[in-house]
């Protein structure tokens, strides 16, 4: 019997980026669910705990900070690797005085290949 791909959790407001992760990363060997917002993310999350969480950091309704802060909280989920997406740099002074817990760290556009070689390397380290 062949083991169940890797799943992966893809949290963005914008349905185009969606689909982007759903099929690039399909095409990588992963299982691709996703999420509009951080409230519907932390559904998700309650139903089937993925392997990794490409969280995009700035979202209504729960942005990627509240759902990171969320999931570091929590003894079930504190241990989920997250890639966090952005369209602003790391190093932006808007991020200063965070407590920045993401495993790595991507600024959008975001390149699939650079993305699945993250997850490659994060989902085997676990």
């Amino acid at each position: 019997m062949d083991e169940p791909l890797p799943r992966i959790l893809a949290v963005d407001d914008d349905e185009g980026v969606l689909t982007l992760y759903r099929l690039g990363l399909k095409e990588k060997g992963y299982d691709v669910y996703t999420a509009a917002d951080g409230e519907l993310a932390i559904e998700s999350i309650e139903e089937e705990t993925p392997d990794a969480i490409i969280l995009d950091m700035w979202m209504p309704n729960a942005s990627g900070m509240s759902l990171l802060k969320w999931l570091r909280f929590h003894e079930d989920t504190r241990d989920i690797p997250v890639i966090a997406v952005s369209s602003t740099d790391k190093d932006d002074e808007l991020w200063d005085g965070e407590d920045l817990d993401w495993d790595h760290y991507l600024t959008k556009p975001v390149d699939i290949d650079e993305l699945a070689d993250i997850l490659q390397e994060t989902i085997v380290s676990e």
